[in-house]
């Protein structure tokens, strides 16, 4: 857009914005420098990703967990297992998997996907609680829009 202009003004030449477009290049070229590093670095996630998709369907995976993920107690049969290696008791899973029942609560809850809790508590019974827990949250939450998308990602408005 710069060399248009001055393409239509005879008075005006390129020395007088070179500065402003050596400066322009230079930050493309820093942007597309850091394009291909972050294309390196996807590419070897994508290939990590895919080993690990690979040994889930072709190696044996042994479960080791000795305690329920909810509860902390003993594991005791019978049992649930993710493969995320979270385990629960069958009633614990049922009263901790809210709304999602075909994902790991722990993994569910925590959002990032590290396999860490969130620290949430299991989710009370009946409507009035669950709205009592997210006002509660709400309250205590210093980024609210995050909160609110939290809880529609787990279905909680359905």
């Amino acid at each position: 857009m710069v060399l248009e202009i001055l393409s239509r003004n005879n008075a005006l030449q390129v020395g007088h914005v070179k500065e402003y477009i050596v400066e322009w290049i230079s930050k493309q070229k820093s942007l597309i420098e850091a394009n291909e590093r972050s294309i390196v670095v996807n590419e070897q996630r994508i290939e990590q990703m895919e080993r690990e998709m690979d040994d889930l369907a072709n190696k044996v995976q042994v479960f080791q967990t000795n305690k329920c993920f909810a509860c902390k107690s003993a594991l005791q049969l019978p049992a649930v297992h993710f493969l995320c290696k979270h385990s629960f008791h069958v009633h614990c899973f049922e009263e901790y998997s809210g709304t999602r029942p075909d994902q790991c609560p722990a993994c569910a809850g925590g959002g990032d996907g590290s396999g860490e809790s969130s620290g949430r508590q299991p989710p009370s019974k009946g409507p009035t609680a669950n709205y009592q827990r997210f006002r509660s949250e709400l309250a205590d939450s210093t980024d609210t829009i995050a909160l609110i998308s939290k809880y529609i990602g787990e279905g909680a408005f359905d």
